[in-house]
């Protein structure tokens, strides 16, 4: 299968943040294998415009999908600006 993992980060310092993380499996409807599977978190201070649940949401998928499949097992930093 291919692998990929999506870390974003818009905290700065100690401030209480909120976290979100995403995982999706694609398999093959007839063998059950993995084709594709991937991983995104994503913390925010919990004051943040993106620390709305659909805005969070909205976030973490499309940084999930963005460069959708991938190289297997890459990790990938995306910039996201609130």
């Amino acid at each position: 299968g291919v692998g990929l993992g999506v870390g974003i980060n818009l905290g700065g310092g100690s401030r209480n943040q909120l976290g979100t993380e995403m995982r999706v499996v694609i398999r093959d409807a007839a063998s059950s294998q993995v084709l594709w599977e991937g991983r995104a978190d994503f913390a925010v201070a919990e004051n943040s415009a993106l620390a709305d649940r659909v805005a969070n949401a909205q976030t973490v998928a499309a940084a999930l999908f963005s460069e959708f499949p991938g190289n297997n097992g890459e990790t990938v930093q995306v910039e996201v600006a609130e």
